[in-house]
């Protein structure tokens, strides 16, 4: 059965608001010859060097096909899709109304990827959580203030375009749950100068116009 445990986040705005939100206490990594071995004890029939090319062919039709444009869809898992950035300093702002936004250099920036929805349903209809412990972990506070981490993630969208969470988490040290709050909280403020651009595993933020 997984376990959980409460942690308390950072007080990121310095208002002393206490907020808690569970967080699973993983047992341990599954790689990949832990994950084959299931498969093939879940199905004998099947040796573990098929399984192992099999995984591997998924692997590199995946990267291929993704590579070549596709969105790709594996029933009962999810949808792999590609990411962008710009990869030059160039500005990112439409001076004039015929500003083409020529010799821009775009490259892949990460990978999206948004689960099925049976496999999310089965997994909360599946899965019965423990408390691992009492009490509430205390996280330390923010290395950087509100304000710098907005000046930080200003800098990645004025190069970029835009920030992913993924990106706001690693330049301000934060886990990814810290930072997608502090994303939310920051551009719901109708006077801060980011906002959220797209949806689920597409969404980004950028400059507030």
């Amino acid at each position: 059965m997984p376990k959980y445990i409460l942690k308390e986040m950072p007080d990121m705005q310095g208002d002393g608001k206490r907020k808690i939100y569970p967080k699973l206490d993983a047992f341990r990594l599954l790689d990949t010859e832990d994950f084959v071995k299931e498969i093939h004890n879940y199905h004998h029939i099947y040796s573990t060097s098929l399984i192992e090319s099999v995984l591997m062919d998924v692997a590199d039709v995946l990267r291929r096909k993704l590579s070549d444009g596709y969105t790709v869809k594996i029933d009962d898992i999810g949808t792999f899709s590609l990411s962008l950035m710009f990869n030059d300093k160039k500005p990112d702002e439409l001076v004039r109304e015929d500003d083409r936004m020529m010799r821009r250099g775009v490259e892949v920036s990460n990978v999206n990827f948004k689960v099925d929805p049976k496999l999310l349903r089965r997994l909360k209809r599946e899965t019965h959580l423990e408390r691992e412990m009492p009490g509430v972990k205390k996280i330390t506070k923010c290395e950087y203030t509100r304000e710098q981490r907005i000046e930080r993630a200003m800098r990645v969208i004025k190069r970029n375009g835009f920030i992913t969470l993924t990106d706001y988490a690693s330049i301000n040290t934060l886990s990814r749950t810290y930072a997608s709050q502090d994303l939310k909280e920051i551009s719901s403020d109708p006077t801060s100068p980011i906002t959220s651009a797209g949806r689920g595993s597409h969404k980004v933020w950028v400059r507030r116009i």
